[in-house]
């Protein structure tokens, strides 16, 4: 048994299910286990409705709906998964209705790495060896990486949005999504590729350097976009460390998906739920009981 499954058994033990609360006990527990995850929400939806006004709309919607439905929520479990769920099948059924489909996009030409692939060009042909961490990913400003985002079709933007930004794994985001979790890795890594291609589009003139690689990356490439996440199986994990070990280029890729990875989150947190929102919800939840 893990220490995570220890800890919401004893969660559960500790706590009622939400059928059987009073209505006051059942206010305290989702002020508790649901509001705190009302910015992560909030940044969430304007990154999907692309407007504040439909953001607040749909974070609202979303925040009533799950509390009317909290009698479903087992205390002790995922609830920013759960409240996530609510939220995109009522923007998926709210919203995205009411939007054009965009047409559909091929990939064929977007290889993997795009921006580091890029980069590495423009090194190799001026000769600089400035840090590309502090040139390209620095160098973006926080409004382009989000409108970047906000380029993305649907499916893909969500995708992203939940691994790179929010933290959730393959599953959890196959549970929120109704989806295989084979097509979150599909619509995953399509969504990085464009993702890059869209902020390569932004990047100011910045150069890297890499060292030329003897062997073969080919091999190589899907694993490390797994190891990125973490989410491989040990055997996995192995074949890539040696990679690595080998392998400068494949090192250098790895190393830069990571802090792209973290530029990306650390850029999308920095919008938090206005007071003014924050307190309409308290309000209008009480006045449910």
């Amino acid at each position: 048994m893990t220490r995570q499954t220890r800890e919401v058994e004893t969660m559960s033990t500790d706590i009622k299910p939400a059928g059987k609360m009073t209505n006051k006990e059942r206010i305290q527990i989702f002020e508790k286990e649901a509001l705190p995850h009302m910015d992560s929400l909030y940044r969430t939806a304007l990154r999907l409705t692309r407007n504040e006004k439909d953001a607040e709309d749909l974070i609202q919607e979303a925040m009533l709906r799950a509390f009317k439905s909290f009698h479903q929520f087992t205390p002790g479990t995922n609830c920013k998964a759960w409240l996530f769920k609510i939220m995109t099948n009522l923007h998926i059924n709210n919203y995205q209705k009411k939007s054009r489909r965009p047409a559909k996009l091929s990939f064929d030409e977007i290889e993997d790495f795009y921006l580091y692939n890029r980069i590495a060009d423009t090194a190799a042909t001026k000769g600089n060896t400035m840090n590309v961490e502090e040139e390209v990913l620095s160098g973006l400003l926080d409004s382009e990486v989000r409108e970047a985002i906000e380029q993305l079709p649907y499916e893909f933007r969500i995708t992203v949005i939940l691994a790179d930004i929010e933290g959730f794994k393959y599953q959890e985001i196959a549970d929120i999504l109704d989806c295989p979790i084979g097509t979150v890795r599909s619509r995953l890594s399509r969504g990085r590729r464009l993702l890059e291609k869209h902020l390569w589009d932004y990047a100011k003139n910045s150069s890297f350097f890499r060292d030329k690689c003897n062997n073969s990356c080919s091999e190589a490439v899907e694993n490390l976009v797994e190891q990125a996440v973490q989410e491989v199986e040990e055997n996995v994990s192995g074949l890539v460390k040696e990679q690595m070990k080998q392998c400068k280029v494949c090192c250098d890729r790895f190393e830069f998906e990571q802090r792209l990875t973290a530029m990306i989150s650390r850029r999308n947190k920095e919008e938090l739920v206005s007071p003014q929102i924050r307190s309409k919800i308290e309000t209008r939840l009480k006045t449910l009981l």
